[in-house]
């Protein structure tokens, strides 16, 4: 396996595993999810429908990864994560800081801890799109103990990912202003 080939298993894995938890997790509590998207200036009466198409886009997200829409699915990722982003940075500055259902949370208020995870994301899905136009990264034939080694620890990385934002939140609440 070449190392352009195994980099890009990471991505899809990582972003895949990312957005499948995402997903999952947002349609197990799915009452207080629609509820959060209030707090971005949804309406009330469309928060279930926004609601249902976010979920929805995070589920396709790992469907799109695992064949040879790749390069649409991590495009897909970086539209949906910069939206987030800058939805999140704007009700946060506004001093409205959204309840975090993101991935099965306890509706802690979003800070800049969640767009620092958003923005690492953007960039492993940024180098997989870069690696789908890569010829020594697609077509080629792995090995499956490799694969299953990159997709592992793609996912130890994604589960840190995950409990990035909870863990950083006492240093970015008391020691230093992310906000400038």
């Amino acid at each position: 396996m070449t190392v352009a080939a195994g980099a890009l298993l990471f991505a899809r894995a990582l972003i895949a595993t990312v957005f499948a938890i995402a997903a999952v997790a947002k349609a197990r509590r799915f009452h207080a999810f629609a509820e959060s998207v209030t707090e971005f200036g949804v309406p009330a009466v469309l928060r279930n429908l926004v609601a249902t198409l976010v979920i929805l886009a995070e589920t396709a997200v790992p469907l799109t990864l695992i064949g040879p829409a790749a390069a649409f699915g991590f495009a897909i990722v970086d539209c949906l994560l910069v939206t987030f982003s800058v939805a999140i940075y704007l009700r946060v500055r506004a001093g409205r800081a959204p309840a975090c259902y993101c991935f099965g949370g306890d509706g802690t208020p979003m800070d800049a801890s969640n767009i620092w995870r958003n923005m690492s994301l953007v960039w492993f899905a940024s180098v997989g799109l870069a690696l789908c136009f890569v010829p020594a990264a697609i077509g080629e034939r792995t090995d499956l103990g490799q694969s299953v080694t990159i997709a592992m620890l793609a996912g130890v990385v994604a589960i840190g990912m995950i409990r990035l934002p909870s863990k950083a939140r006492p240093v970015a609440a008391g020691a230093i202003n992310l906000w400038g």
